[in-house]
């Protein structure tokens, strides 16, 4: 993965804060009121999501402009992701865990989110879809990039694996599988405890909300997707534990 930091600092709106991203703004309700005005089955349960994850996740959640517009309709019977589909950036300013490290401060990495949010767009360009629905920062704040169903999970299929009874098709991850893009380097198991955090409260705030009834059946990474991806370094079965731990102690 490539990418311009230069273009992110350059483009309007950051004023030298590396915690300013481009193209983002903090949660301020509009998307709740934006949301009362539609049909799509995305926007009610979007707000339920918003209310949750932020019940579930102690941490800073991040909400980018133009959330409920970016992305296309999800291709389920229910309108809505199916599962959870892991990723890692691999690129990062360290894979230190330590969260007193530089690399782990909020904004350390912001040129990384920054590419996430804006792969499909850029300066000057329609940002249409986002690289995913979520980022996870390694302070463990979360970017919820777009609500609608984003490019993330490219050519795959789970023919074969337990996920095959999603009943996904082939190459169509997009369309029913949240994707959550973390901030790594990607050579070793190198998330922090903030990020495991962020992924475990993100995992039961989609469970509660989309009526999942277990978890290993619908979390899984895009390894387990597609053979042409090593992301991410850890079991597929470790994101479903750390989930039920999460779900146990809500």
């Amino acid at each position: 993965m490539t990418f311009d930091v230069a273009q992110y600092q350059e483009s309007p709106g950051y004023d030298g804060d590396p915690g300013a991203l481009a193209l983002i703004e903090e949660d301020d309700g509009r998307a709740h009121r934006r949301a009362s005005r539609k049909a799509d089955p995305v926007y009610e349960w979007f707000a339920e999501f918003r209310h949750e994850l932020a019940k579930q996740h102690d941490g800073r959640i991040v909400y980018c402009r133009g959330v409920l517009d970016r992305g296309d309709p999800w291709l389920t019977s229910t309108g809505l992701p199916v599962g959870h589909l892991h990723h890692h950036t691999a690129a990062a300013v360290t894979a230190s865990r330590d969260r007193r490290h530089k690399g782990n401060k909020p904004g350390a990495n912001s040129g990384i989110v920054a590419f996430c949010i804006n792969q499909h767009g850029g300066k000057g360009l329609p940002n249409t879809h986002g690289f995913c629905n979520q980022v996870n920062d390694r302070d463990g704040s979360i970017f919820i990039v777009g609500a609608h169903a984003q490019w993330h999970a490219g050519l795959g299929d789970f023919t074969g694996t337990r996920w095959a009874r999603l009943g996904i098709r082939k190459d169509m991850g997009n369309r029913a599988l949240w994707g959550t893009e973390n901030v790594s380097k990607g050579l070793s198991e190198d998330f922090t405890a903030a990020q495991l955090e962020a992924n475990a409260a993100t995992d039961v705030a989609l469970r509660i909300t989309l009526g999942w009834r277990t978890f290993p059946v619908r979390l899984m990474n895009h390894k387990d997707w597609t053979t042409r991806k090593i992301d991410t370094r850890y079991p597929a079965l470790m994101w479903a534990d750390l989930a039920v731990d999460a779900w146990q102690d809500r």
